[in-house]
């Protein structure tokens, strides 16, 4: 899934105007999944009755990085657009710190 959405955003990026970026893609593998869940009923006191209470706790099972080069307002603007337009405006980006 992380590499199909990967390939989505390539095209619909170079499409929206965004002309200088890399992308990257992960999906957690069980190994990560497991340790972060144990860290988390540990430190944070989650104690997971079932799936559904571990997926609503567990968002990021798969992930995909944008890296932009020398970028602007107006090119985190046209990103977050197309991110936006493909899986709708409640979407937000997470940046690094000292970004606008």
């Amino acid at each position: 899934m992380a590499e199909e959405v990967e390939y989505i955003l390539k095209d619909k990026l170079k499409e929206g105007g965004v002309e200088q970026f890399k992308l990257s893609s992960r999906a957690k593998d069980r190994q990560s999944l497991r340790e972060k869940l144990i860290v988390r009923h540990h430190d944070k006191g989650r104690n997971y009755q079932d799936f559904d209470e571990i997926k609503k706790d567990v968002v990021d099972l798969a992930g995909v990085r944008i890296v932009l080069y020398m970028p602007t307002k107006e090119v985190h603007k046209k990103v977050k657009n197309v991110i936006q337009t493909l899986w709708g405006k409640d979407v937000e980006a997470r940046r690094h710190p000292g970004m606008f």
